[in-house]
């Protein structure tokens, strides 16, 4: 018995070991990875253990509907026993997934029928360890360091759950405390956990399906004190239990996001691969149950339930593409284990229980090619993004505060989680992500309307005033898989030409300049300037306007504002080239010249701060706006670390943050130890007159207060 035991847990602990060990091997830091700054100290390589005690009584990091202390403890933990790096981070999540492995195996092996022969009861177990071993749902909570979260909370789950065996079977006082520490511990790591009174109620009946209700009562009413006190925290904390922003989907759009779960439960990829877990998942946990009636089919009902209830957590949030989000999956690998081991030790005849091995063994050797192909995926994406942030790393070694590195989106990879969050670019310039550390300002993402930088979307303001300050900008270019930088020279003269056209050099970026001056002899009724690129001429009449105006026999001026054009911005992502521009005018004047301008005008700053610390309270007050025509639009251009905004302020005035802006200040403040601002302002150019914009000036809030 023993021997059959130890076996039914070592083997499906080898096989995950096996399948996951390389790729944890090669492990590396992706997307939300870079937020565990926050629960880094100032060194960026030991746990800060005052934030960690803070936050359990506080949202986890700068959620809105979380509460997971736990998991901050967890990562405390490794950084000072293991370090902070990711093969040492991933190398605890693959312990325990392990350890989720190994408790399924023994609850499969405990709960088997006694009267089983030990070694069909290990061959259950071991398909039942085996699931949870083969799935790729595995691959992203294993390989993805900020997937912990489920790792962490379905390991609590599971041994809380072996733990109220062992007070089933033999009760005292120890275990009972020692399973309702282990439920704490679960709920305090993942809201997940809120399914553990119906897991702990499946064990119960699946122990002893003809338990007398008044003895099931005594047993789990105790643990109400345990349940009520996590609801208590959640509203203290959040305000509300659920406290998700997320809307609700209505029913029809819950099980628009429930079916690609159960077909990713179990088709994993595809119908094809789908057959066999469906044939063993019900096939042979409903024909015994409704053979031998009664108790078996309650409890072969009661783990069906049990399966579904793992969905209810994330009701609200959908599977990403191809097999991204399949963490939500994880928690329901040890319920469809125990399911596939139900089935088969309850196969009276030998032949039906040969025949559930087989095609068990068959439903998981299919989910082994998957669950491969999705850990290559992580190996590709590692090694792409370490790529990157060693080029981010020595390119930064040239920045400085007054010329901070400027990084622009990092797409997502369709497959694993994108290679950079963007609320996380700061952290790629300090320890432990950067060996050498460098001063780097997130611009947003130009392509998304990023939820903490949705005002710069589609503005290059904010990038053309990085390039006048000697910055260079990175971007991450999918097609060649590598870091691009855009920079500009600080003495590039401008560029003029008589005539109705200008050719610009060869292979010149469309960023290079801010301004267009057309010089226009007569009158003019309107006109507009077509821009020549690589990519062919656009604009034609509807392109930059040109106003009507000037006198007869007299030659006028017109400027127009270059730095906030999104099509030229969409022609520097694609790698495009400007040539030149082509003027266009109606009525009986001409255009006898064009000159390309570097800049815009520079408007003088009504005070600099030089990098001055501002308390958080007097950041209105520090901040005033420049002189301008009263009638001139104007807006501050603040990028902060994570954080981008565009914010219309009044010429001369002190400027008025909104309070959305203050508490994105705030709270990443908080949460990121994100503090330094860069900032600018802009005036907005009417048809025809000039844009202006301040050099980049700096300063550091403090004194930041808590939520």
């Amino acid at each position: 018995m023993v021997r059959a035991h130890l076996a039914a847990i070592c083997i499906p602990v080898l096989l995950a070991a096996g399948l996951l060990g390389p790729s944890v091997l090669a492990a590396g830091f992706l997307s939300d990875d870079y937020v565990l700054l926050n629960l880094l100290s100032d060194d960026g390589r030991s746990a800060d253990w005052v934030e960690i005690a803070r936050q359990f009584g506080d949202r986890w990091l700068y959620s809105q509907a979380y509460w997971r202390p736990v998991i901050n403890v967890v990562y405390g933990l490794n950084a000072e026993l293991a370090g902070f790096t990711p093969v040492a981070l991933a190398s605890v999540n693959l312990a325990l997934h392990l350890i989720t492995v190994a408790a399924t195996a023994h609850l499969a092996f405990q709960l088997s029928l006694p009267q089983v022969d030990p070694w069909v009861r290990a061959t259950a177990a071991i398909l039942a360890g085996a699931a949870v071993t083969a799935h790729p749902a595995a691959a992203e909570t294993v390989l993805w360091i900020s997937a912990r979260v489920t790792g962490v909370e379905v390991c609590f789950r599971m041994l809380a759950l072996v733990a109220f065996l062992s007070y089933l079977r033999e009760p005292t006082a120890g275990r009972r405390a020692g399973s309702i520490a282990l439920c704490a511990l679960a709920l305090a790591s993942k809201e997940s956990a809120v399914v553990l009174p119906l897991a702990l109620l499946a064990i119960d009946v699946l122990d002893a399906p003809g338990r007398p209700l008044h003895e099931r009562i005594q047993i789990h009413a105790p643990l109400l004190i345990l349940w009520s006190s996590y609801a208590i925290v959640r509203v203290f904390v959040l305000g509300a239990f659920v406290g998700s922003p997320i809307p609700e989907p209505g029913l029809l759009g819950a099980w628009d996001i429930l079916q690609p779960k159960l077909e990713g439960l179990f088709g994993v990829d595809g119908i094809a691969h789908g057959v066999p877990w469906a044939v063993f998942g019900l096939a042979f946990v409903l024909v015994p149950a409704i053979r031998h009636g009664g108790a078996a089919q309650a409890a072969a009902w009661t783990l069906l339930f049990w399966l579904l209830a793992c969905f209810a957590p994330t009701y609200k949030t959908p599977l990403g593409a191809g097999l991204v989000g399949t963490r939500m999956l994880y928690d329901a690998l040890p319920v469809l284990g125990l399911a596939l081991a139900y089935g088969l030790v309850h196969a009276e005849r030998p032949v039906t229980r040969l025949a559930a091995t087989i095609v068990g063994a068959v439903a998981l050797g299919v989910g082994f090619p998957p669950t491969e192909e999705y850990a290559a995926e992580f190996r590709t994406a590692f090694r792409s993004n370490e790529a990157a942030r060693l080029t981010l790393e020595e390119r930064g070694q040239t920045a400085s505060a007054e010329k901070p590195l400027a990084i622009l989106s990092f797409p997502p990879t369709p497959e694993v989680p994108g290679p950079i969050n963007p609320v996380s670019y700061f952290a790629l310039g300090r320890a432990p992500y950067a060996a050498r550390p460098f001063v780097a300002v997130g611009l947003g993402s130009i392509l998304d309307r990023f939820p903490f930088a949705p005002d710069v979307w589609h503005d290059p303001r904010p990038i053309h005033a990085a390039l006048a300050a000697g910055s260079a900008v990175a971007r991450f270019d999918a097609g060649r898989d590598a870091l691009a930088f855009w920079e500009r020279a600080p003495d590039l003269p401008a560029v003029s030409s008589d005539g109705d056209a200008l050719e610009l050099p060869p292979e010149t970026h469309p960023l290079t300049f801010e301004e267009l001056i057309v010089v226009v002899e007569g009158r003019i009724d309107g006109g507009a300037v077509a821009l020549r690129t690589s990519v062919g001429e656009f604009g034609g009449p509807a392109g930059l306007p040109l106003t009507g105006g000037g006198v007869d026999g007299q030659r006028s001026r017109q400027a127009i504002d270059l730095s906030s054009r999104p099509d030229l911005l969409a022609l520097a992502m694609a790698d495009g080239t400007l040539d030149g521009f082509r003027a266009m005018v109606s009525g009986p004047g001409r255009v006898v010249g064009i000159e390309a301008r570097p800049r815009v005008a520079e408007l003088p700053l009504a005070a600099r701060l030089d990098g001055r610390l501002v308390p958080f309270a007097d950041l209105d007050s520090a901040l005033i706006a420049p002189m301008a025509d009263p009638t001139d639009v104007m807006h501050l251009l603040l990028l902060g670390e994570a954080t981008a905004f565009r914010v219309p302020v009044t010429p001369g005035e002190p400027v008025r943050l909104p309070q959305r802006v203050l508490d994105q200040v705030r709270n990443f403040g908080n949460a990121l130890h994100a503090h330094r601002f860069w900032y600018a302002f802009a005036v907005d150019a009417a048809p025809g007159r000039a844009a202006a914009r301040t050099s980049l000036d700096r300063f550091e809030v403090t004194d930041l207060p808590r939520r």
